[in-house]
């Protein structure tokens, strides 16, 4: 009895009586304990690759970068809206190409003062265009563009490594999805385990002793059977 969580107190008709649960139930609950069990330490494992999948590949883009950065296609578009802002500020200088050189035509970029003769006296008192932010835009952009192709390999290991970071980073924040979700259902699970022994008026047996629980109590039931006939059969020889 004592071995089966009753008082020593308790008697054997008592505790043979209490409502354990049925071994088909049993099993079905212990199946699904050990299937989130595993899942859990499933995703324990895949959790630990993943990082150590982040940690290499934060290594190799460190290592690539290390020195002069690889260009990107990222990088080349940023240099050619910087020139493009250069250029329209240019433009927006000289009026546009409105209004000046109708003899002549519009002063190219590299021309550093404005026609006298075609320009009004409000123009000559405006600022020139800034000629040099503009150059120092176009070799930036060029610059670019030749290393994208010289560097095509560095440049390509870094995208491949660079997509690869982004899918691991998602790969983790979806794991973390799936381990609040396992750790809901295993709370779950545990207390439909602990309920299901409610009735025995003990504290639920650890997963896996259940059987070995029911087999005793199973004994029990056969005892006390045996001990209220013992009973009857005193009884009925007593009354003689």
């Amino acid at each position: 009895m004592q071995a089966l969580g009753f008082s020593p107190s308790a008697a054997v008709d008592a505790a043979a009586a209490a409502a354990a649960p049925t071994r088909e139930s049993i099993r079905r609950a212990e199946q699904q304990l050990a299937e989130l069990h595993a899942a859990e330490q499933r995703h324990v494992e895949a959790a630990r690759l993943g990082a150590e999948r982040r940690k290499s590949l934060a290594v190799e883009i460190d290592a690539l970068q290390r020195g002069q950065a690889v260009p990107t296609e990222t990088d080349l578009d940023a240099a050619r809206t910087r020139r493009e802002r250069a250029w329209a500020g240019i433009k927006a200088a000289l009026g546009g190409g409105k209004g000046r050189g109708k003899r002549r035509g519009a002063a190219p970029p590299e021309q550093t003062t404005l026609p006298v003769d075609d320009a009004a006296p409000a123009a000559l008192e405006a600022p020139l265009p800034n000629l040099a932010e503009y150059e120092g835009a176009v070799r930036a952009a060029d610059d670019l563009a030749d290393r994208l192709r010289r560097e095509a390999s560095r440049v390509s290991t870094l995208a491949r490594l660079l997509a690869d970071r982004d899918e691991a980073a998602r790969d983790a924040a979806a794991l973390e999805g799936q381990r609040e979700e396992l750790t809901r259902r295993c709370a779950e699970a545990e207390a439909a385990w602990a309920e299901r022994w409610s009735g025995t008026g003990v504290a639920p047996p650890p997963v896996g002793e259940a059987m070995a629980w029911l087999a005793r109590h199973a004994r029990l039931g056969d005892t006390a059977v045996q001990l209220a006939a013992a009973d009857a059969e005193s009884r009925r020889l007593a009354a003689r």
